[in-house]
């Protein structure tokens, strides 16, 4: 098994999705993951202008400096990976459910984190984590 093998990024010969359903796919990945880096941005503005970010429903308010930076951080490896992913699925690569479930499972934790501002995303990543159980499920009948 070469590298490319192993990391998925060989072609998926079977094409377990059709061409138009993996661009959709993708472009809601990808604005997805637009959406979490405007979590990533809130969090670093917060850390610009001294004021703090409310998470988990307003339960819990972050200011301390540090802790929004890694908050920031956080949002924007969620938007990374949908970035990844999105590009996995619209290339049709063998990887992309895992790629995909990766990042739907960190967007799943952020969103709930995010909340209420971020509750939208909650169904939407759902929604793709499907899609990528769905993509393995259908690897395994064809591998």
């Amino acid at each position: 098994m070469t590298l490319t093998d192993a990391l998925g990024l060989r072609r998926d010969p079977a094409r377990s999705m059709p061409a138009g359903l993996r661009h959709v796919v993708a472009a809601v990945a990808a604005v997805h993951g637009v959406a979490h880096a405007a979590g990533a941005v809130a969090a670093i503005d917060a850390v610009d202008e001294g004021t703090g970010v409310s998470y988990l429903g307003g339960w819990l308010t972050v200011t301390d400096p540090s802790a929004l930076r890694v908050a920031g951080i956080a949002w924007a490896v969620a938007a990374a990976l949908y970035v990844v992913a999105a590009t996995a699925v619209w290339m049709g690569l063998a990887g992309w459910p895992r790629v995909l479930l990766i990042a739907s499972a960190v967007s799943v934790g952020m969103c709930v984190l995010g909340l209420w501002g971020a509750v939208l995303g909650i169904p939407v990543s759902l929604a793709l984590a499907a899609l990528a159980v769905a993509g393995i499920r259908g690897g395994r009948r064809h591998a």
